[in-house]
């Protein structure tokens, strides 16, 4: 499907605070900005009309706030508002043919919401963090049935983001409201064997990186080289771990990282599509590339991935403009906000997505000719209830760059 073809569908919810695929994207979760999780059969179509709603989950009691849904064991897992944390197993059922999916109680112990949570790369564990200033790393206990905990606390506020190193379960990213963000070790003995490094212990911090703002997101790259560093001040940092002095990180200058700044609104969330291009999302509803110059280890932002071509206005018989019934709903809901007498100056959003972009979700990879890990498409997940699917082909040649 086209990027304007997506982009007519109408909104398949009222909004959507979180979105998530399985492995071969024939299920999708996500939330309608409520305590509901829905599950959808897509058909592996990208329209909507061959989509079904299979199930409605119901356990949690406030806002979802995270979904991730781990790709070989098909477990989903959400945490909420509500201080819980859920890990959803499918049990097929001979009394419904659509099977039931079943919360399996994780003991995290936090005392405030829980704000994000992500699976390990090899499915081992996952990590939940929280208002609390807690990060939770979760592990299953095969006798008792349940995910058991154990916690650290060096954060001085809200840990809003996490990210797992993509080829070591032992090495998390984590962000916070403190304006920063912390690379810890998180080796558990009964999971990865006897630590060889004592020096280095569970929830040990190993690097800080500062930023101007409060971080909304925080990713690796496919091979583990860069981290980018999504902030509230409008700004995406990019920091290369191959050459980042671990052991006197204090003396390293706050330009140590690469700070790359955009001139609207925030970024809230990232996708990194290879080790050269960078995909950001967030208030200002479209979403931004950033590459990495040829040659160069400098990021730079390339553009807009959205020319606000792709929101057609249908013509009457008569060859006149039809307004479409977003553009008439958004002038009525101006003209009580803002006045009749400032109507002529309001600006109709043109982009295919026109609230906050929440969610950015690979959907298909591929080996290069160089044999590294790449992204063909990606979809964003919006407040204003649509799901758009980006193909990078198209938006490689309007960028007049490559993405892969």
């Amino acid at each position: 499907m086209s990027l304007v073809a997506s982009s007519q569908q109408p909104p398949l919810v009222p909004a959507i605070s979180c979105l998530c695929f399985n492995k071969d994207r024939s299920l999708a979760a996500l939330s309608p900005a409520n305590s509901e999780i829905h599950i959808y059969d897509t058909c592996q179509s990208e329209s909507f009309q061959d989509w079904t709603l299979q199930h409605v989950l119901s356990e949690h009691a406030s806002y979802i706030t995270a979904l991730d849904w781990a790709p070989n064991s098909n477990k989903l897992l959400s945490c909420s508002q509500d201080k819980n944390c859920f890990v959803w197993e499918f049990h097929s059922s001979e009394n419904n043919d659509k099977g039931e999916w079943k919360p399996i109680p994780v003991l995290i112990y936090i005392s405030k919401s829980a704000t994000c949570c992500k699976w390990s790369p090899d499915e081992s564990r996952f990590a939940v963090g929280s208002s609390s200033k807690t990060v939770s790393i979760c592990c299953y206990d095969k006798e008792n049935r349940f995910y058991y905990s154990k916690r650290f606390t060096k954060h001085k506020s809200t840990v809003t983001c996490l990210a797992w190193h993509p080829h070591d379960p032992t090495l998390l990213l984590t962000g916070s409201c403190d304006f920063k963000s912390r690379l810890f070790k998180v080796h558990m003995n009964e999971l990865d064997g006897k630590n060889p490094n004592k020096d280095q212990k569970f929830g040990d911090c190993l690097a800080e990186f500062h930023s101007k703002g409060w971080l909304h997101d925080v990713q690796f790259s496919p091979s583990g080289r860069w981290i980018a560093l999504v902030a509230h001040d409008s700004t995406v940092q990019f920091v290369d771990l191959n050459n980042f002095d671990f052991k006197n990180q204090l003396a390293q200058p706050l330009h140590s990282a690469q700070i790359v700044r955009h001139s609207k609104l925030p970024f809230t969330r990232g996708l990194f599509l290879s080790d050269h291009s960078f995909i950001a999302v967030g208030h200002d509803c479209v979403p931004y590339a950033f590459a990495l110059q040829e040659g160069t280890s400098q990021w730079i932002l390339k553009g807009s991935c959205d020319d606000g071509k792709g929101v057609t206005t249908p013509q009457s018989s008569s060859g006149q403009s039809v307004p479409s019934v977003k553009t008439v709903i958004g002038r009525i809901q101006a003209q009580n906000v803002i006045g009749l007498h400032n109507l002529q100056n309001l600006q109709i959003p043109t982009t295919r997505h026109y609230r906050s972009i929440t969610s950015i979700c690979s959907l298909s990879s591929m080996s290069s000719s160089q044999k590294e890990f790449c992204i063909q498409k990606f979809s964003t997940a919006a407040l204003d209830g649509r799901i758009v699917y980006w193909n990078l082909d198209e938006l490689s040649k309007s960028l007049g760059i490559s993405l892969y």
